[in-house]
């Protein structure tokens, strides 16, 4: 997985898509690469430097899974690194085709964690949908409220999802 990352921030982005479309797993994403990239890649796509509340704990989450411990006083702070990485690295050849190919993962993972009754997950769904929308619309493309109304209507038995989802709108 090392190798894959460092590739990833070196710009070898079809290489890492190619790994994670190898995996055809949408549960157990906190520990593989597919669930650390697709994060990453929603971070490289979205055109804006919003804060939101998904934003933040995507972001949380890749520090966790990149291990980034150190006190904030050690080292600058990750969302800047992020974004003077951004500035140097960027999507311009195939951008619609990355948009499209994580909106797939993104409705297979949420189906996965859900559909399947993972309650305990419910969050990490939620997350990926409403950032998902952000990025859509800093791309330029309308739906953000249209793509979390889809998934409430989908799963609409599903109050502890839903409410999930309204934390992170509100």
């Amino acid at each position: 997985m090392n190798k894959s990352i460092i590739r990833f921030f070196g710009g070898d982005y079809n290489y890492t898509k190619s790994e994670c479309m190898a995996d055809e797993k949408y549960l157990g994403w906190s520990q593989s690469l597919k669930g650390l990239s697709i994060l990453l890649f929603l971070i490289l796509l979205e055109n804006e430097n919003k804060e939101s509340k998904a934003k933040n704990r995507i972001v949380e989450d890749i520090k966790l899974r990149l291990e980034i411990y150190a006190e904030p006083q050690f080292i600058p702070d990750f969302e800047e690194m992020m974004f003077c990485w951004k500035t140097k690295m960027s999507l311009i050849n195939n951008r619609k085709d990355y948009i499209v190919w994580i909106q797939d993962e993104v409705d297979k993972r949420v189906e996965a964690v859900v559909g399947g009754g993972y309650r305990k997950s419910y969050h990490k769904g939620a997350e990926l949908i409403v950032y998902l929308g952000q990025v859509l619309e800093s791309n330029g493309e309308k739906g953000s409220v249209r793509l979390v109304d889809k998934y409430r209507k989908i799963h609409s038995r599903k109050r502890a999802f839903k409410s999930e989802l309204n934390d992170l709108l509100s």
